[in-house]
């Protein structure tokens, strides 16, 4: 089976330029657990969690892109 070679994922440093798009794939991926929190910890925890600039000092970002798009990211 081959797949054409712009649906395969690709894993490299994030550029900065894409820093609000992996935020926005970030909150995303943890968007199912916000029934289980009180809102109040929900939205302090998901501002966290889309703080990627705050790290970048400290971290590396590192993203998966597929298709030129951001899908995730560590």
């Amino acid at each position: 089976m081959t797949h054409a070679a712009d649906s395969r994922v690709r894993v490299r440093d994030a550029r900065p330029d894409e820093l609000d798009e992996a935020s926005e794939v970030a909150r995303a991926a943890y968007q199912e657990y916000a029934a289980s929190v009180p809102p109040d910890i929900w939205e302090r925890y998901a501002v966290d969690i889309v703080d990627l600039r705050s790290r970048l000092g400290e971290s590396e970002l590192i993203v998966a892109e597929r298709d030129g798009r951001i899908v995730g990211s560590v």
